[in-house]
């Protein structure tokens, strides 16, 4: 290499170009010999396991790539030992692809039994909403487990006792016969290829405790699966139902069922008769109702019904004592049965997007309550006990018909964040100043002149918003709110800022665009206001 680098150096003209793509070509040849190289190695690695349809595979990569590596008799030997082993895989189960990629299949049945228990007993199935990884001690437990994954599923399907786990596409839907010769599975993904029908006839494994249907194109539920007493979680999620098999009920060890974004209408009764039920995500359907004894399922904690057509819920909602998530946003609901007043565990209640005109006061004796969100209706007030509820920390109430805070608000020792733009507040009363947790507060787009006295007494305050009002200055109290950190008024008519402002030593970010501003909201501060207010607040980022 040193020589051609000095020939470089000596040539000139066309020479000098010729031999700099020549070296170029060169080491090209070079890196694509290095890649061919490696797809032999693993095609050689393949066949030792008996893993030949992805040795052959790997092999005709290399030969594509260069086939001057590649024996002319060693490809022969993997095509036909790879044939073999297809046709092996298709006398013994017709209905799936033979091709490894869609397998994962796991030894040592006890072993990972104790995992899988311990996993539900670690996460509770609240993995499902929060979406936090595996815990660590169930890693760590995993390590200790000697799990075997089979290389190839001829090798699965000659030990079918081993295998516990299957992950596999389907080619021909209507063969299924292959299944029962797992007969210890606990866990199938079933990929249906955009079959619309799986056949009742089908023998799922017994001893089944988790079954995915994927595809995007099941119209129903296959009548044998309601048959799987063990059965613990059912995810049917983007496909075309329309309806579920009342013998749903026949499922007495379900704990979680994921149906989101189908075209379910309705729910059978049998649906309200599973006792261990504990999550349902019945997301992106078309429900207008819930069957009247929905509150049977004593044992629900997480219930996601947003994106469809409900316009009200059963009065046996109250019933559900153990339910600590609730999401119905986006939704047609005019109003809230006043027995919700009696989901003692509801910690967190969504109902933004729907069309109520008011909030029950008797949601405010919820005894977990932390969590309200109605935005994006049409609510005109707030319940006038919203003080009474001990645990309430949160609201958000935006894009709602508001105008006036309840008098009693301010008696509440719980809320810490409160937002309430784009309504039509002008005024706050002074008792607002008593609210000792507050820590944001936002007003955005809505009537104020000014930023009410008592905003600046809220020492607790680390967000303040006034943005897109009719503001025209910024009392000098601004200082007193020494926790401020956020501070947003972009949008308003406020044409100088005091000098006090300098005392928010905790002040992070402040947004004071289209400042005074017309009706486009396009004129701006001066630059001699900027450069005071990079002077009164050094390090604060100032837009």
């Amino acid at each position: 290499m040193r020589i051609e680098l000095f020939l470089i150096t000596v040539l000139s003209g066309n020479m000098k170009w010729l031999l700099i793509v020549f070296l170029s070509l060169r080491l090209q040849a070079q890196d694509l010999d290095s890649i061919a190289h490696a797809h032999i190695l693993r095609a050689e690695r393949c066949s030792e396991s008996s893993d030949f349809i992805e040795a052959e595979f790997s092999y005709q990569l290399a030969r594509q790539i260069n086939p001057r590596l590649c024996s002319k008799k060693t490809m022969n030997y993997y095509r036909a030992s790879a044939e073999r082993e297809r046709t092996f895989i298709t006398q013994h189960a017709p209905g799936i692809d033979p091709q490894p990629l869609f397998l994962t299949i796991m030894k040592y049945a006890d072993k990972y039994r104790e995992t899988y228990e311990l996993k539900n007993k670690l996460t509770l199935y609240e993995k499902a909403y929060t979406f936090n990884p595996i815990d660590s001690v169930v890693c760590k437990k995993l390590n200790y487990l000697r799990l075997h994954v089979f290389k190839n599923l001829g090798e699965a399907l000659r030990t079918p006792d081993s295998v516990y786990s299957l992950d596999l596409a389907l080619t021909q839907p209507d063969q299924l016969d292959f299944l029962k010769l797992f007969r210890n599975l606990v866990e199938l993904e079933i990929n249906t290829n955009h079959y619309s029908v799986l056949p009742d006839s089908v023998e799922f494994p017994a001893l089944l405790k988790v079954i995915r249907f994927t595809g995007h194109n099941l119209t129903a539920i296959p009548a044998s699966v309601c048959s799987l007493s063990q059965l613990e979680e059912l995810h049917v999620s983007g496909n075309r139902l329309s309806t579920l098999p009342e013998t749903i009920e026949n499922l007495t060890h379900l704990r979680f069922f994921s149906a989101n974004f189908n075209q379910l209408t309705s729910l059978p009764v049998g649906f309200c008769r599973l006792p261990e039920i504990q999550i349902i995500y019945l997301q992106g359907n078309l429900l207008q109702s819930l069957p009247e004894h929905f509150g049977n399922l004593s044992n629900l904690k997480n219930l996601q019904l947003s994106f469809n057509d409900l316009n009200s819920l059963p009065d046996s909602f109250g019933s559900l004592h153990k339910l600590n998530n609730l999401s119905l946003e986006n939704n047609r609901l005019t109003t809230l049965p006043v027995t919700l007043s009696g989901l003692d565990s509801l910690k967190q209640l969504i109902v933004n997007n729907n069309l109520l005109r008011q909030i029950p006061n008797e949601l405010m004796h919820m005894a977990s309550l932390q969590t309200l969100v109605i935005y994006g209706n049409r609510l005109e007030e707030l319940p006038v006990n919203i003080h009474q509820s001990k645990t309430l920390s949160s609201i958000f109430a935006s894009h709602n018909q508001l105008s006036s805070l309840p008098d009693s608000i301010w008696h509440s020792q719980s809320i810490g964040s409160l937002l309430l733009s784009f309504n039509h507040f002008n005024t706050l009363p002074d008792s607002l100043s008593q609210m000792k947790k507050l820590t944001i507060l936002d007003f955005d787009h809505n009537d104020f002149q000014q930023i009410p006295p008592c905003i600046y007494q809220l020492k607790t305050l680390k967000t303040l918003r006034f943005e897109r009002n009719q503001i025209q200055f910024i009392a000098d109290q601004i200082g007193d709110l020494s926790e401020l950190r956020e501070l947003y008024l972009r949008g308003n008519k406020i044409q100088t800022v005091p000098k006090n402002i300098c005392y928010l030593n905790n002040l992070k970010e402040f947004w004071i665009q289209s400042n005074p501003t017309d009706y486009r909201g396009n004129k701006q501060l001066s630059n001699a206001e900027f450069v005071l207010l990079q002077q009164l607040l050094p390090g604060v980022k100032t837009h």
